[in-house]
């Protein structure tokens, strides 16, 4: 990937408002920006590739706050089912001084190439 440090984008980043593309190739630097994203996530729930600048669909979550420990990395997501609107508070590695009350989806279910592993 030839980067000697990755940053998380901030609010006025493109990336975080841009649809992202699919994933085309899997590869060494498709590993790199996993490896990295571990990194990153720390005791977080998830963190997504356009937050540090990869603007392609993939993202990892966090097995031990979510799924009962096993960790998820998750590749071209597409939803398929979308369950009712919920409120809650959300906070972002990106914007990490802020909280929101949003309204989000109870459930959600996607098709996806994913990576499942028990934490390290």
């Amino acid at each position: 990937m030839n980067r000697k440090i990755i940053e998380v984008g901030s609010e006025g980043d493109g990336l975080l408002r841009e649809k992202s593309a699919e994933v085309d190739e899997f590869g060494d630097e498709l590993h790199e920006l996993l490896d990295d994203l571990w990194k990153l996530l720390g005791n977080q729930l998830g963190l997504t590739g356009p937050q540090v600048g990869y603007g392609k669909r993939v993202f990892v979550l966090n097995g031990k706050l979510f799924r009962g420990g096993k960790d998820l990395e998750v590749i071209n997501p597409e939803i398929v089912l979308k369950g009712g609107m919920v409120m809650g508070v959300e906070v972002c590695l990106s914007l990490p001084d802020r909280e929101w009350l949003v309204k989000r989806r109870s459930k959600l279910v996607m098709l996806s190439l994913i990576h499942i592993s028990e934490p390290t």
